[in-house]
């Protein structure tokens, strides 16, 4: 199939339940790779005929139903574990609640703490599978190791389950692209472009640094989130190079 075509009514229609992080609307009205591939998901499955509830914060702005479980989005305490934990906590008792009204198929889970809710609803019956958004380092291999076959995992690369084959990977699934919102310009721009926060296993300083051996100009697009992480990784972006490193807006990019 490519990319181009859907599939469109589901004959056997799931009700499904997407978690996504407590941080940024979905999609993100700016940066939020997360967040931004939980709402085309979203999307796609209601175009295929499923019945989709989001649960996140922020306004809906996807196909699907969302149920904000916070009044508000929490970009500001990204990074911080009272919010994961929490968003756990009130992600289960919505779900528990969907499951006794309406009914549900499948949690798909989009969080870091999601996955310890799995024992809540097996109980009732209901699978879960996670989406492991980010690399397995040396905190998370033991941490998604310890959760046992109870979770199915979802890879979003082979070289993520080749680092870490003994977890219980159930497939992997590329984050995609809505190609439409990414047109192919073969006149390219002399200069790099970093997309993504300032949080040092992003390796902002090393695409700088490489812009700056080659000799290109930089536009490097950082986020303000994570305060936790910004002053190590600017620290490390500045030595790389002593020149003005520049923000672009979403129109730019």
């Amino acid at each position: 199939m490519s990319g181009t075509e859907l599939v469109t009514n589901a004959a056997d229609p799931l009700r499904i339940v997407l978690v996504a992080p407590p941080y940024l609307d979905i999609p993100p009205k700016g940066y939020g790779g997360t967040e931004a591939v939980v709402a085309d998901l979203a999307d796609a499955l209601v175009q295929r005929g499923h019945d989709v509830t989001v649960l996140g914060a922020g306004e809906p702005r996807t196909s699907a139903r969302l149920i904000p479980v916070w009044e508000r989005t929490l970009a500001d305490r990204l990074g911080e574990p009272y919010p994961e934990i929490m968003h756990a906590l009130k992600v289960r008792r919505v779900i528990e609640r969907i499951a006794t009204t309406d009914g549900v198929d499948i949690v798909h889970d989009h969080t870091f703490a999601g996955p310890l809710n799995t024992p809540a609803y097996s109980a009732v019956g209901i699978p879960m599978v996670v989406t492991v958004h980010g690399p397995i380092d040396d905190d998370l291999y033991p941490y998604y190791r310890v959760l046992g076959d109870e979770v199915g995992l979802i890879a979003i690369s082979d070289r993520q389950r080749e680092l870490a084959p003994d977890l219980n990977w159930v497939g992997r699934v590329h984050n995609a692209l809505c190609i439409d919102e990414w047109p192919f310009r073969a006149d390219k721009g002399d200069y790099a472009l970093f997309l993504g926060r300032y949080a040092p296993y992003k390796g902002a300083h090393l695409a700088l640094r490489a812009a700056h051996q080659a000799g290109i100009p930089r536009c490097s697009r950082a986020n303000a989130m994570s305060p936790r992480n910004r002053p190590i990784s600017m620290s490390r972006c500045a030595r790389c190079s002593p020149r003005m490193i520049r923000s672009v807006d979403k129109s730019t990019r």
